[in-house]
């Protein structure tokens, strides 16, 4: 597998993750009930709030690194189309 693909699609789940994370997080402080059967706390914050910051993260890593991955591949494609300059 792309090295690029497999970022890609690192991505689309860590979106998939922020997104129900995002609901529940968004549930669970307007309506201050748990849409899910018994939530649960780690440290006095909701596991959903943990869950939406390491879904983000990960989201903003995997982005990063392909947006990275282009950049890097146009410099180096950039510099294999560089001839030297003969006087």
């Amino acid at each position: 597998m792309d090295k690029t693909l497999a970022l890609k699609a690192i991505a689309v789940i860590a979106f998939t993750g922020v997104i129900f994370a995002g609901y529940m997080t968004y549930y669970e402080m307007t309506y201050t009930a748990c849409p899910a059967s018994g939530c649960s706390t780690v440290a006095g914050i909701p596991a959903c709030i943990h869950g939406l910051v390491m879904y983000l993260v990960i989201f903003a890593l995997s982005m990063c690194a392909v947006c990275g991955n282009s950049i890097n591949n146009r410099i180096s494609n950039h510099k294999k189309n560089d001839k030297p300059e003969v006087i």
